[in-house]
């Protein structure tokens, strides 16, 4: 589990808890065949502001 702390959400800067799930998804999928790895948010608001930063993020 991965945790941003003090996060406004108006920035992606400073976003370790994100870029560290991120990096171990990108492992993850590196790592195996034949399966899917999913990422999940508790609530989408958290993860990105918009479906465009959501791609930019997942890009």
């Amino acid at each position: 589990m991965f945790t941003d702390k003090g996060f406004s959400g108006t920035t992606r800067k400073n976003r370790a808890g994100l870029d560290n799930a991120l990096t171990a998804v990108t492992s993850a999928v590196a790592a195996v065949t034949d399966r899917q790895v999913v990422l999940t948010t508790t609530k989408f608001d958290r993860f990105a502001r918009n479906m465009a930063e959501a791609g930019e993020i997942l890009g």
